[in-house]
């Protein structure tokens, strides 16, 4: 500020009394990141055969969808139960990236199988719990309404 509003005399002198605040908040544009990984491929000079390195464990196809994109998708799917079809709409529209229900459903597939032993675990501590706490919650599936029972 150089002079007053309402008279206009010079402010360029006047010291800083206080500042007022505002702020936005935003998320980031979304780009999505590619990392290459690459596997050395040397042949033995001595006897001919072909050696090649290994990639990491995490890394089992030419290409694939990295973990943040899957537990995006997983969640949309198994929390904010979005069909699969506005998944892939959301990923295309969103993110530029054009997802199959397939790869979802694998997605889910190993996060179930990840999350077998904690569901053994939990489901045998509350069958010999003294004491549970339990919540049922009505859903239609298929236009049908359904019970939920939740112990926790």
């Amino acid at each position: 500020m150089t002079c007053c509003k309402e008279c206009g005399h010079t402010l360029e002198d006047v010291e800083v009394e206080a500042y007022e605040r505002r702020q936005i908040f935003d998320i980031p544009p979304v780009n999505l990141i590619v990392t290459e990984h690459r596997s050395q491929i040397k042949t033995c000079t001595h006897c001919g055969k072909s050696n090649k390195a290994s990639f990491p464990e995490s890394v089992k196809y030419p290409v694939q969808y990295g973990p943040n994109i899957l537990a995006s998708a997983i969640y949309c799917k198994n929390y904010q139960f979005i069909p699969y079809k506005r998944i892939l709409e959301f990923f295309d529209d969103v993110m530029g990236i054009k997802i199959c229900s397939a790869t979802i459903i694998r997605a889910e597939k190993e996060c179930f199988r990840n999350l077998e032993e904690f569901e053994n675990v939990s489901q045998e501590r509350l069958i010999t719990s003294p004491v549970i706490h339990c919540d049922e919650t009505g859903m239609k599936i298929e236009g049908k309404r359904h019970w939920a029972s939740c112990s926790f």
